[in-house]
């Protein structure tokens, strides 16, 4: 059993796993559908698909296309759209602030990019005797904050 053994198909092995990872994970995936010029979009940022914007055309990167919103222009992988089948407001471009610093983007917080989600309703906040806020759920588990 302590003999060495020279394993000579090895780089074979490889390529088959691999193939095989492939083809499992081909089950499932597909190509999104092209998406037209004029169409709505919501645009993924840091939070979610947030930020609704519009189409203007393809980009010369494939799967890219190069869309407007709150008044500057993007270019974007066709996974960071999501088609919206309803039509914006006539003025939401107006509407919206202008960012034009890109890097301002880039430099800011995530508290400050993403608005802070508001406590459910269906929970309370008791102060212990340290004045501390602590959150019961619906289920009676008591939720403290990190320190």
């Amino acid at each position: 059993m302590l003999q060495p053994v020279v394993h000579t198909d090895v780089q074979e092995a490889i390529t088959k796993h691999r193939m095989m990872g492939k083809d499992f994970y081909d089950t499932n995936a597909h190509y999104l559908p092209a998406i037209k010029p004029g169409e709505t979009i919501t645009m993924q940022t840091a939070c979610a698909f947030d930020r609704l914007a519009i189409v203007n055309s393809p980009a010369e990167q494939p799967n890219s296309y190069v869309i407007t919103s709150q008044g500057a222009k993007y270019i974007r992988n066709r996974q960071h759209l999501l088609h919206v089948s309803e039509t914006p407001p006539a003025n939401f471009e107006d509407d919206l602030p202008v960012v034009n610093d890109a890097g301002a983007l880039a430099t800011s917080s995530h508290s400050e990019r993403c608005p802070q989600q508001t406590q459910s309703p269906k929970m309370d906040c008791y102060s212990d005797k340290y004045g501390k806020c602590s959150v019961v759920t619906r289920s009676g588990t008591v939720s403290h904050p990190n320190q």
